[in-house]
């Protein structure tokens, strides 16, 4: 009865996978015998089989940097390695256990200022003497002022009538103008061996595109514009008020008043460009700046003082002086202008808006 009573029990606990028990295979017992062998004489896992990780590598511990704070280099200074030292980069792990590799440390404002000077362009060659230069600039210049002053003279003397002498005085000026142009340009070519494309108008162009960048991004380059601009609407503005004033008179006087701008071109370029950049290839910039000025101030004087003189106006003396002392003035204002702005067509413009403001220099 027990045993039927077991069987029946046996049978209710019995589960799915008991019956294929009796197929699957069975394993070989492992025998108790075989040796383990002792921990101590196991190998143990290599180097080579573990993977490479950062959180197992040996990592140095912290040091602190102990510069002083005012030799210290700036957060973002960027870092270069000097070649011929210790590379930046340690190659073994003992280098970098031992901190033997080293790190040079230059500051960017100090590379930034060695690129500018490197960068910066040298001053034209010079192919004449000193002696050349100079006689090349003042004897163009006195054809350009004596020839009108000695013509003005002899009409003056000779009772020749205005209206003529007018005429007279425009072609003596017109002549004296070309000539001096044209030796100034054999004179500049033979100088520096090449034409003086500071006067192109294309130069206002660049002289724009340097208002927000390059080397002179302050208000030389915004003034020098500026310069030019005013010269132009006051220029402007007088040929209108001449034909509106003069009426029939003002086909000459127009005329005239062009001529008389285009000498003093001539003889400012003359100084602030041929002068004034032949200096500049054998003397600092402010040396050359100031020799032109005075020397340009000097010529100007000497020009006014002849015209006043041929005029025949009353108390010369004191006109003459005072004349001097405002030519020296715009000698060294137009020179120190050139530099600044770099601009020779702004440092002439500057010239002829003072002569067609009533600044007669």
């Amino acid at each position: 009865m027990s045993s039927r009573r077991d069987h029946a029990k046996a049978d209710a606990t019995r589960t799915p996978l008991a019956d294929l028990a009796p197929s699957l295979p069975t394993l070989p017992a492992r025998s108790d015998a075989e040796p383990i062998g002792d921990p101590e004489t196991q190998p143990g896992p290599n180097d080579d089989m573990l993977p490479e990780s950062s959180a197992t590598m040996p990592t140095s511990s912290p040091e602190m940097d102990t510069t002083p704070a005012n030799v210290r280099s700036r957060p973002g200074a960027r870092k270069m390695s000097d070649r011929s030292r210790v590379p930046i980069v340690p190659r073994t792990i003992a280098e970098m256990q031992a901190g033997t590799y080293e790190t040079n440390i230059v500051e960017t404002d100090a590379i930034e200022a060695a690129e500018r000077a490197e960068a910066k362009p040298e001053p034209a060659p010079l192919f004449v003497s000193r002696q050349t230069l100079l006689i090349t600039t003042f004897v163009p210049y006195a054809i350009v002022v004596l020839i009108p002053a000695i013509v003005d003279l002899i009409s003056r003397v000779g009772g020749v009538g205005g209206t003529v002498r007018l005429v007279i005085d425009f072609v003596s000026i017109a002549v004296g103008g070309l000539f001096g142009l044209f030796l100034l340009l054999r004179n500049w070519r033979v100088a520096f061996h090449d034409a003086p494309t500071e006067l192109h108008p294309i130069s206002i162009l660049a002289l724009w595109e340097q208002r927000a960048s390059g080397e002179r991004r302050d208000g030389w380059v915004m003034g020098s514009l500026a310069v030019i601009a005013v010269f132009i609407v006051i220029l402007l503005f007088s040929v209108v008020l001449n034909i509106i004033a003069r009426g029939f008179s003002a086909l000459y006087a127009i005329p005239y008043l062009f001529v008389a701008l285009f000498a003093k071109a001539v003889g400012a370029v003359m100084f602030v460009g041929y002068l004034q950049r032949g200096l500049f290839s054998s003397q600092t910039s402010t040396k050359a700046t100031f020799l032109t000025g005075l020397l340009y101030g000097v010529a100007l004087a000497i020009a006014n003082t002849l015209t006043f003189l041929a005029s025949g106006v009353a108390n010369p003396v004191t006109i003459i002086t005072s004349f001097v002392l405002v030519s020296l003035a715009v000698g060294f204002a137009i020179a120190w202008f050139h530099l600044r702005s770099g601009s020779l067509l702004a440092a002439v413009a500057f010239q002829l808006l003072l002569l067609v403001l009533g600044i007669a220099v």
